[in-house]
């Protein structure tokens, strides 16, 4: 009687855990973040399937174009982003994305440049998913091309920024943040390159000021440059950070 009784309340158990779950596969999404919570033409309700790998990644600013996210380039917000399987996504504040859950396959990634900008980085981008997740798949976007001028001149001021070291050694200073300006007004931004060289282009004839941001320099800053018929070089920068 009592071996009964606990079979009964076993079997009840069983049936009861089974029955509660979602046998269509129908869950709430908030619940799970590793399903896919589009929902498609006419769903009313969200189905997790049997797979659950994912395709991820960030779109960055590349404000360099050198195609390689630099530690001082940040993701970019809004950006959309498709998978060939026809999933779209639009990045978050960090200019991250996610497609899940994705099934063993082959796919491409493409980012959608907005208005005024180009990919810096291969797109599409062939991906391979197999037992497993992609999660580096990268975008470089740039809004002016490599070292942007304000214009459509002929010339350019360029320069290197390094940083100060003992007994007047020169290390390149990449990553430092070199403004032009023009009449008091910031009129264009570029960042110095692994090598510390940067280059202002398309420049008309004027008198500018170059000034590296966020750091001391040595020597002065702002430097002033004129533009006269002619490329200004050597505008260099030795400094440390302030």
């Amino acid at each position: 009687m009592r071996f009964t009784l606990y079979l009964l309340v076993a079997t009840l158990l069983l049936l009861t855990s089974f029955g509660c779950q979602n046998t269509d596969g129908i869950i709430d999404p908030t619940a799970n973040n590793s399903i896919n919570t589009e929902k498609l033409d006419g769903e009313t309700t969200w189905a997790r399937p049997a797979y659950g790998y994912r395709i991820c990644g960030i779109v960055y600013d590349d404000g360099n174009e050198s195609a390689h996210m630099e530690v001082y380039e940040s993701g970019m917000p809004n950006v959309e982003v498709i998978l060939s399987n026809g999933w779209h996504r639009v990045t978050d504040a960090n200019g991250y994305y996610c497609f899940y859950p994705v099934p063993n396959g082959d796919y491409s990634v493409e980012v959608v440049a907005p208005n005024g900008y180009y990919s810096t980085s291969q797109t599409p981008i062939d991906v391979t998913v197999n037992n497993g997740s992609v999660s580096d798949i990268l975008f470089g976007l740039n809004d002016n091309g490599q070292n942007p001028g304000p214009g459509d001149g002929d010339w350019s001021i360029c320069g290197t920024v390094y940083w100060w070291t003992l007994c007047n050694g020169r290390a390149p200073a990449e990553g430092v943040e070199l403004t032009l300006i023009l009449d008091d007004n910031s009129i264009a931004t570029v960042y110095s390159d692994e090598n510390g060289d940067y280059c202002f282009t398309e420049l008309d004839n004027g008198e500018y000021q170059v000034r590296a941001e966020d750091v001391y320099s040595f020597g002065g800053n702002p430097r002033y440059a004129t533009v006269e018929d002619e490329d200004l070089s050597g505008i260099d920068f030795r400094v440390v950070p302030e």
